[in-house]
């Protein structure tokens, strides 16, 4: 393997790139005055981020789930039913309507911030 090659792998195996959410809010706070509120903005940013995806992540599995149960195995009302139940998945849709007016709220504060900062 290359030497130029070998140094990528070791260095993808022991120092992970961050992810693409810690990478938008770094590149955020890096234009962001550098005070304790901008940091706990950024904190709480990423917070929401993370959480909404879960949310996210959680209504796109009860529709998987539904898919794969009509498209797979022996269809019957009790199974229909049962995936068909929106219990999960309204939770996950009452997470994103807490989490969606904070995130709006804190980008708004960052675009305040930052319009400032100009």
């Amino acid at each position: 393997m290359h030497a130029l090659a070998t140094r990528e792998v070791e260095r993808t195996e022991y120092a992970p790139m961050p992810d693409p959410i810690r990478r938008g809010v770094d590149r955020l706070a890096a234009r962001l005055p550098e005070q304790d509120a901008s940091r706990v903005l950024m904190d709480f940013l990423e917070d929401d981020l993370r959480e909404g995806l879960e949310a996210v992540e959680g209504l796109q599995d009860h529709f998987l789930e539904v898919l794969t149960a009509l498209e797979e195995g022996e269809l019957s009302p009790v199974l229909l039913l049962d995936v068909g139940d929106p219990s999960r998945a309204l939770g996950q849709v009452e997470r994103l309507i807490t989490i969606l007016p904070e995130l709006r709220r804190r980008l708004s504060r960052a675009a305040a911030a930052l319009h400032q900062g100009r």
